[in-house]
């Protein structure tokens, strides 16, 4: 067969290949939840590179300006000397390496050191593209080096250089060892600070580019090639991918285990395909469709719960595959708000303010065309002279002969060479003389039929030239076009018939009716059958199968399906306006008006009505729900039950205490109504109040504006404010969060045990807590308080605030504990800190006992003075006298401020001095009398006997 010359014109045509299943719709899951994080806005060229988390749990990402901690509150960045390539934790130290080189950082809750480098001590250093570890040591891989260092003790074991032209590509650990490979694809092995060239451990002739492990100990290899390979602990075997060629067209980068069943692969152009292990069947594509910031995946990793990070060229997101919330809201074709969700058997239909969709399954393709050339030998029908034709069969003859005797030689690159340098230095002259002897054909082409004029001989003896058969090469072009996936979707298409808002849904055996402000349905697969263009405000099928409406004219219309649904009576005297329809376990007819309650009484000769006053001031549509023995007319301005026997419908202060203050209720079940009080939902029915898991759940999204639960999917269905539809899963088990609740930082301290006793200077300010449990998701809703020992013993109420101010403490020890809880009330404690708030020295003790010293000092003095004869020493007595006095009573003064721990106030100040001052008046006189003593009183009574100045002992208390 010809040699076949590929020149590949890929063409892309974007279309769109939609297999509409209008009823497979329901058998999708939903794209995940995937949370969307803007950390840098002011730059729109930051790309993440990788992503590692830490013992805790906290998630550390490395992008050009260096590395960003994340607590599930705030974001944080540590600095680094350029672009963070790569990162590996070991212990509570990260690792990294980059353009600048490589170096390390620690992770402790408290500690705000920064990057410190170890490439700044070596002679020469390189960018480093890839970090792993391995007992205890180190690998710093760039292109022509690799760096060893140990973990703890950061000394350099060895330094591995490639001296020549091959470069490293890969570092990869598998069962427990690494092993490095060249551009070569050459293997050595690594360990230690020793490496050594060993038989290829993975598949011969692949370039390896990822290698991840699940906790079974099955290794996925992914090569450059764009193939995948599974371990399965005897040897590699190469995956038979049942995804439609999505990952070959879209080029994989990076791999990781989900489960022991779910794998996450990243794409370069195609966001991420998440594969089943067990068949590897394409479960689900993630990508800018769905939720994602971007399609191009740099860096995957899992957080504690199982949430996947993904690090982009233009974002950073969190993709929650377990959590039981699935998004429906980024399908196109939607348009308009959205009022309902209504799960069919099999699909699911969605009321907009545009009309009716259903959810109906595409594929979309891109198709490649391929232009493949071949070369191939045709007949050819040509005119030679004789002489041509018998030099041809001559050299045929020839060829022939060569061929059985010598093989076919090939010209080699030197054979070449030799033939460009023989054409000399002139040949470019010849090429010319070429060129022109064309032109001048090409301008004169009756000149070559001159030169072909057969001669004498030629014209005697007949024509000299024959029609001869050749064979010769020709290109041929044919187009071979491929179709490759580009992912596999889901697309909301219009009820057929129904362009206005119809949002109420009810069913009867295989009928589906929707009514509302454009009029009554009959929906059938993608189209509807209009029974009544009359606008309504509520439908009702009963168990008999009688459909009634409630006409916004006021009017009460029965239907009844005979081939088709027709109508069959009408009430038109209501005394008020009809707004919800319900029937109760015993098959009687409620109608709820804005003050009037009517009870219908259908028999089969006549339709009576009774009517009953309800307390509704402010005309809110009030729904009826039957709850075990008590029939409740619920509304925004309270909750009601009828009394049977007396026929009067009273205000029901039992269930309200029970459920509290309504905020919203929905009865899209008609058999259960779901009841919103701010705080906490519950489930009314016929056990009135019914609380169960499945009601907590609602709690995972907020602002909810819809709400109905599918019995056979076990699921609800919500639209919040945001015009976003979710399912949500009704799981058996509780979702648990593997975090623990943090204590984050303290205000101008550093790190911390909980056996350390923290000290805080009571002038110093305000002393400022700050804690978290990680809540990546962001729907667990999780809230704190805190008790602090030592000044109140009460836990403080809940909140969302992770944060603690106090802006005066006084002096003294305390204990704090902080609680966080989730909405399935899971509670979560962290450890007791002690700390304490320390009085300025004025009021240390020791202060306390060297007043106390030198007071005993003065007032022994004083005695002692006092006691001599020396007059000498009158006035020196006085002035200890005095001295002494005074500080006692301050002494006195500041253990009462301490002792009543009485704050600084002026007034309070005041106040306290003039207690003391008289409570120590008593002692002040026996004091004095000590002090100044017989002889010091005799002495000032004879001078003031002698004529000398009046002389009064005084004390200023």
């Amino acid at each position: 067969m010809n040699r076949v010359i590929f020149t590949v014109r890929r063409v892309w045509l974007a279309i769109l290949l939609v297999w509409i299943l209008p009823f497979t719709g329901l058998s999708q899951e939903g794209d995940y939840y995937v949370s969307n994080f803007v950390i840098e806005a002011n730059r729109i060229d930051n790309p993440y590179f990788s992503i590692e988390r830490s013992e805790d749990g906290l998630v550390f990402v490395s992008n050009r300006s260096g590395i960003l901690k994340y607590n599930g509150h705030t974001w944080k960045r540590i600095s680094c000397p350029g672009a963070v390539y790569a990162m590996k934790r070991s212990r509570d130290t990260f690792f990294i390496g980059g353009k600048f080189g490589f170096g390390f950082i620690r992770d402790a809750p408290l500690n705000r050191s920064g990057f410190i480098s170890l490439s700044d001590s070596l002679d020469q250093s390189e960018s480093i593209y890839t970090v792993e570890s391995m007992d205890h040591n180190i690998y710093l891989l760039g292109n022509r080096n690799m760096y060893v260092y140990h973990d703890t003790t950061f000394q350099l074991l060895a330094t591995h250089h490639f001296r020549d032209s091959s470069e490293f590509t890969q570092l990869i650990k598998y069962k427990d060892q690494l092993y490095l490979f060249d551009e070569s694809n050459r293997a050595y092995s690594v360990s230690g600070s020793a490496i050594s060239p060993i038989d290829n451990p993975i598949p011969n002739n692949v370039q390896p580019l990822f290698l991840t492990t699940n906790s079974a100990g099955l290794s996925l290899l992914g090569t450059i090639e764009n193939k995948l390979y599974l371990d399965d602990s005897t040897n590699f075997r190469e995956v038979d991918l049942n995804d439609d060629n999505y990952l070959e067209s879209n080029r994989m980068t990076s791999a990781v285990w989900l489960s022991d069943s779910l794998v996450a692969v990243g794409t370069l152009k195609g966001g991420l395909v998440i594969l089943n292990s067990t068949d590897w069947s394409l479960k689900q594509i993630v990508n800018s469709h769905t939720g994602l910031s971007d399609n191009e995946i740099l860096g995957m990793q899992t957080d504690l719960d199982n949430g996947l990070w993904v690090a982009q060229s233009n974002g950073l997101d969190r993709i929650a595959p377990f959590l039981p919330v699935s998004d429906f809201t980024h399908y196109p074709g939607l348009n308009g708000k959205v009022f309902s969700v209504h799960p069919n058997d099999s699909t699911i239909f969605v009321s907009t303010s545009m009309g009716v969709y259903f959810l109906s399954k595409v594929r979309n393709y891109t198709e490649v065309i391929d232009l493949i050339q071949r070369k191939v030998k045709v007949d050819k029908e040509v005119e030679v002279s004789r002489r041509q034709m018998r030099q041809s069969q001559q050299q045929r003859r020839n060829t022939a002969t060569t061929q059985e005797i010598e093989p076919e030689s090939t010209t080699t690159e030197a054979d070449e060479d030799t033939t460009k340098r023989r054409k000399g230095l002139f040949s470019f002259l010849r090429r010319k003389d070429k060129e022109k002897e064309k032109q001048k054909k090409e301008e004169d082409p009756g000149q070559e039929e001159t030169d072909k004029k057969p001669g004498i001989l030629g014209r005697i003896f007949g024509p000299s030239t024959e029609i001869l058969t050749v064979q010769e090469d020709s290109i041929f072009t044919e187009q071979k076009v491929q179709r490759e996936l580009q992912s596999i979707r889901y697309t909301y298409q219009r009820v057929q018939g129904i362009n206005t808002r119809t949002s109420i849904y009810q069913e009867y055996n295989e009928d589906l009716f929707v009514g509302g402000l454009g009029g009554l349905f009959l929906v059938s697969g993608d189209s509807s059958i209009n029974i009544t263009e009359e606008a309504l405000r509520d439908i009702l099928v009963t168990q008999s199968g009688l459909l009634i409406a409630a006409a916004v004219s006021g009017d009460i219309i029965f239907y009844q399906k005979n081939v088709l649904w027709e109508e069959v009576d009408r009430i038109t005297d209501f005394s008020d306006v009809v707004l919800h329809l319900y029937e109760d376990y015993e098959g009687t007819i409620w109608l709820t008006g804005t003050d009037l309650v009517f009870k219908l009484n259908i028999n089969e000769t006549e339709t009576t009505v009774d009517e009953f006053e309800l307390n509704n001031p402010f005309s809110d549509r009030t729904v009826s729900i039957d709850a075990g023995t008590r029939l409740l007319f619920i509304n925004p301005f309270g909750i009601y039950s009828l009394d049977k026997e007396s026929g009067i419908i009273e205000q029901d202060t039992l269930v309200e205490n029970y459920l509290g203050k309504i905020r919203k209720y929905f009865d899209s079940n008609r058999e259960y109504l779901w009841v919103f009080n701010g705080e906490e939902w519950f489930k009314v029915g016929i056990q009135p109040g019914e609380k169960s898991t499945e009601v907590r759940l609602l709690n995972l999204l907020s602002n909810l504006t819809y709400v109905t639960f599918h019995e056979e999917g076990n699921a609800f269905w919500v639209v919040n404010s945001d015009n976003e539809i979710y399912r949500i899963d009704n799981i058996a088990e509780t979702i648990n969060s593997n975090y623990n609740l943090v204590v984050n930082e303290f205000e101008n301290l550093g790190g911390f045990t909980s056996e350390t006793v923290l000290e805080f200077a009571e002038k110093e300010g305000n002393i400022r807590f700050e804690y978290f449990h990680p809540d990546y998701s962001g729907v667990l809703g999780i809230e704190y308080r805190y008790r602090l020992e030592g000044l109140d013993q009460d836990w403080s109420d809940w909140s969302e605030d992770n944060l603690i101010q106090f802006p005066y403490l006084p002096p003294g020890d305390y204990r704090i504990t902080i609680q966080s809880k989730d909405i399935f009330n899971q509670l979560n404690q962290s450890p007791t800190i002690r700390f304490k708030v320390v009085p300025p020295y004025w009021q240390q003790p020791w202060f306390y006992a060297l007043e106390v010293l030198l007071f005993s000092s003065l007032f022994i003095l004083s005695v002692r003075l006092n006691r001599s004869s020396n007059s000498r020493y009158l006035l020196l007595n006085r002035l200890l006298a005095f001295l002494t006095l005074i500080i006692m009573v301050e002494f006195v003064q500041a253990i009462a401020e301490w002792r009543f721990e009485i704050e600084d106030s002026p007034v309070v100040n005041f106040f306290i001095q003039v207690s003391v001052a008289g409570a120590i008046l008593p002692l002040e006189r026996i004091l004095r009398k000590w002090l100044i003593g017989e002889i010091g009183a005799k002495k000032i009574t004879e001078k003031a006997d002698g004529g000398k100045e009046d002389i009064q002992l005084t004390t200023n208390s």
